[in-house]
């Protein structure tokens, strides 16, 4: 129950991750080490059917997130996440055309800090047209860190939010019945809002041949917390908006409570076209479970014939 595993049958565990950076294997092999691979189809990925741009498939920055982290877990095996910094999409990954691409999750370069976390940089990548879909770096150690204390709201729900679950999602938002993630918006603000997110079942409810029986983070949680940022674009920039990355990411929890979570979003800055917020996660007493700090929307009015609804474009 708490990581450690004994090996019965096969043959072994990886090697220890080492202190050398790997950047000479990936110049000579095209790529470092490879930790996951997934092939971006509906067959495999049924949720990929409640996740669509312009009528196409689009992998999902939280599941780009859980990938990353599966991976680094595969291999510092026992270890736990402490954290994800510097996730950077620079391209969506799509089902188009009738292509089914191959997704690889591999290793660019590893190091272990002073303090003993391991620190995985990691790429998303096309392997079949080498294309680059996204990079970050995920950190695991022996123990998770409890919790910062809890900020105070300050405002953040100061004005009744005008929209039920049920318009949210008929009205502003594309994402399908799997990633019907907001609960409640409870208050929104200029500074930010509050809301309540749901959380995901079990792994074999959104895989077909899942890695893990458990998530390594908790995907529609962290794709609620995306889904908040747009909504605040919509109603303090008049737009649409997409999630591209995030600075870090921090967890101080195994498993998120399956009740779902309280997410407190707070504006950082932004302009006519962008957005930059924090957000913390909660639990039903509080309790921080995990916390982004400056994640990043890009504000656009041409996403409202991608987003494909009669409300959004009706705007």
């Amino acid at each position: 129950g708490a990581g450690q595993a004994e090996v019965l049958f096969g043959d072994g565990f990886p090697e220890p991750i080492s202190t050398r950076s790997r950047s000479a294997d990936v110049a000579s092999q095209g790529g470092g080490e490879l930790l996951l691979q997934k092939t971006l189809s509906l067959a495999a990925l049924p949720f990929l059917e409640s996740h669509k741009l312009k009528s196409q498939p689009v992998l999902p920055m939280a599941f780009m997130l859980e990938w990353f982290v599966q991976g680094a877990m595969q291999s510092g095996a026992g270890m736990r996440l402490i954290g994800v910094d510097e996730l950077r999409v620079f391209r969506g990954a799509t089902i188009s055309g009738g292509v089914e691409p191959t997704l690889a999750v591999s290793v660019l370069s590893t190091s272990v800090a002073e303090n003993g976390h391991s620190h995985w940089n990691l790429e998303l990548r096309d392997i079949g047209r080498n294309i680059l879909h996204a990079r970050a770096t995920v950190i695991l150690g022996d123990t998770q860190p409890k919790g910062p204390e809890a900020l105070g709201l300050n405002g953040l729900a100061a004005r009744t939010y005008g929209y039920a679950p049920e318009a949210i999602y008929s009205e502003l938002l594309f994402h399908g019945p799997d990633f019907h993630a907001v609960g409640e918006v409870s208050g929104i603000s200029d500074g930010g809002l509050v809301a309540s997110l749901k959380s995901a079942g079990k792994p074999s409810e959104w895989e077909r041949e899942p890695l893990r029986s458990d998530w390594a983070t908790e995907p529609l949680v962290i794709d609620g917390v995306l889904q908040l940022g747009i909504l605040w674009c919509w109603e303090s920039l008049g737009k649409p908006s997409l999630p591209n990355g995030f600075a870090t990411y921090r967890q101080f929890v195994n498993r998120f409570p399956k009740s779902g979570v309280k997410a407190a979003l707070r504006v950082v800055s932004h302009s006519e076209r962008s957005l930059v917020a924090d957000c913390e996660l909660m639990d039903s007493k509080g309790a921080i479970l995990g916390r982004f700090e400056r994640l990043e929307w890009t504000a656009d009015e041409a996403l409202k014939a991608a987003f494909g609804l009669s409300g959004a474009l009706a705007r």
